[in-house]
């Protein structure tokens, strides 16, 4: 059968089920974070040799550890009893990375190369590659990484220094996954090592089947520095919307999100289905200037153009009706508390990856500032991992942004009706947002 060589325009892969025997799929491309991550979603892996193209693998059968059959070797448990190692997520991802890539017995060089050293600390900075580290007496003794899709970990590497080490590391990660509602880890090859802790051999028909499984879940996306469950996503649509006290003297309803979570487009359908006047605040900002945000920005900085932001908002709360924000207009906390305070926050949530996409299908990249100087995936990443707090802290709801814009503003209309309707049995007076008919 015939190695497929990627091209180098596309991140798409063949069908896993069209390997060599060996596992050995595809040949070449780069290792950057689309085509990495369309890899993993679909059981599909690189390695790599010095001065090579990328080898992309997928075995069959595929050695997979599932969290209900773990279990602690004999030999292991009085390590772990004596408390010789402290173990932590995300606290070094370089230096263990680094040490997964020294040599080994018996083992002349490394298939960590440069390269792929620097596409995984990428894929750390974007939130999803992790590293776990084995700590005695504050000095890093093992530890391994890997990536994390939706509740698969792909385990990657691991290295010790002292006896036990990269195993706790594992009993560690093994153990914070069951407990954050993992279902699968991909151990990749079957190694006496894995299997000591449970680990099996399935077929790769078994194997795309619960990894599909897995990647219905919620990509826990961010630094696992403070606990797995700080970086968790949304929860399912299905589930029940996280809510907060609403102000009964609704004003006005507000949408904030990350760029490209659709605010303007849900805002617009959102008014005409209320009947109500929409205010967009970048909008606001460049009929008052008459330049884009991107001028403004070369003229006064983000500075400036934050205040300016701040008085489109103060002018939306005093007219009413439908209001986009900005994305960054959460950043000032009196904007904050002027819009908790005015009316309904909705929190347009999407992952970092759609967020990306549909700005580079709109040909968003160089229409906008930048807000980093990164490449735009990178930057995508990192300021939503500064602002995905704020969003939450000011929203009184979250709503899922990856379903289609119609369906968005529906669900958006559909609790302002439910809250005007709980005002109304508690005797609160309801309050109709000005330009309503």
């Amino acid at each position: 059968m015939p190695v497929y060589r990627l091209a180098a325009d596309s991140t798409g892969f063949p069908d896993p089920h069209a390997a060599e025997p060996d596992g050995l799929l595809a040949a070449g491309g780069d290792l950057s974070p689309p085509r990495l991550l369309e890899a993993y979603s679909r059981g599909i892996f690189p390695w790599h040799s010095v001065g090579n193209a990328p080898l992309w693998w997928t075995p069959d059968p595929r050695c997979i550890l599932l969290p209900e059959d773990f279990r602690l070797p004999r030999s292991l448990k009085r390590a772990l009893r004596n408390a010789l190692f402290h173990c932590s997520f995300d606290t070094d991802f370089a230096e263990v990375i680094r040490a997964c890539a020294g040599p080994r017995r018996g083992q002349p060089g490394t298939w960590l190369t440069p390269e792929m050293i620097a596409a995984y600390e990428r894929m750390h900075r974007l939130g999803l590659a992790h590293s776990v580290e084995a700590r005695r007496d504050g000095r890093l003794a093992g530890g391994l990484y890997g990536l994390a899709l939706g509740g698969a970990f792909f385990g990657e590497s691991m290295f010790y220094r002292e006896p036990d080490a990269s195993k706790a590391a594992f009993v560690f990660l093994a153990g914070e996954l069951a407990k954050n509602g993992f279902t699968l880890v991909d151990c990749q090859q079957t190694t006496p090592h894995m299997q000591r802790f449970g680990a099996k051999e399935v077929s790769r028909a078994e194997f795309t089947v619960r990894l599909t499984a897995a990647l219905q879940q919620p990509t826990r996306r961010g630094s696992w520095a403070q606990g797995i469950e700080r970086a968790a996503f949304d929860p399912a649509p299905s589930a029940p919307q996280r809510t907060n006290r609403i102000p009964v003297n609704t004003r006005c309803l507000f949408l904030i999100g990350g760029r490209s979570s659709g605010k303007s487009t849900v805002g617009a359908i959102l008014a005409r289905i209320l009947n109500l006047p929409l205010r967009d605040t970048d909008r606001m900002i460049e009929d008052e200037t008459g330049s884009d945000a991107a001028g403004i920005v070369r003229l006064e900085g983000w500075p400036g153009f934050r205040r300016r932001e701040a008085r489109a908002l103060a002018r939306a709360v005093a007219a009413g009706g439908v209001v986009a924000g900005g994305g960054g207009i959460i950043l000032a906390e009196e904007n904050r508390a002027l819009m908790r305070a005015s009316g309904l926050v909705f929190y347009l949530a999407a992952p970092v990856q759609t967020l990306y996409e549909r700005m580079r299908a709109a040909g968003n990249f160089t229409g906008r500032p930048s807000l980093t100087g990164a490449d735009p995936l990178e930057e995508t990443a990192a300021v939503m991992a500064e602002r995905e707090a704020l969003y939450r802290e000011c929203a009184h709801h979250v709503l899922d942004a990856t379903l289609p814009a119609r369906q968005t503003a529906l669900a958006a209309a559909q609790i302002l009706r439910r809250v005007t309707k709980e005002a109304l049995i508690s005797g609160a007076p309801p309050h109709t947002p000005p330009g309503s008919a």
